[in-house]
């Protein structure tokens, strides 16, 4: 089983390689394009993206806010969404954080990915 990365609060810091910020941007955008699909479909998701400690990879998280804080009653939608995300980022390789919940995504990173 892989080891998964660990998280700091919001994310840390942008790394120093110009590689990976460029990767990161490339992904920073493609969340934003499919973000924007799915609020179409009338699903207020909030999707954000963060580094992790190491800056191994992007954990990107979904979730359908209620009063600013996370409602867990939106568990399922929020899920659709990851998974929808899951599907429209496969050129990055993304996989779940927990086995069978898509409100998180991993995205190692990869220098050869054309995306």
């Amino acid at each position: 089983m892989p080891r998964r990365p660990l998280r700091t609060g919001l994310g840390a810091p942008w790394p120093d390689s110009p590689a990976r910020r460029a990767w990161a941007r490339r992904v920073y955008a493609a969340v934003e394009e499919y973000a924007a699909e799915v609020r179409t479909l009338g699903i207020m998701a909030t999707v954000s993206v963060n580094w992790v400690s190491d800056h191994s990879a992007l954990v990107i998280r979904c979730s359908i806010l209620r009063g600013g804080l996370p409602d867990v009653e939106e568990r399922e939608r929020a899920a659709f969404v990851g998974g929808f995300l899951a599907g429209r980022l496969w050129a990055f390789r993304p996989t779940l954080w927990y086995a069978g919940r898509g409100q998180s995504l991993i995205l190692t990173y990869q220098e050869d990915v054309d995306a």
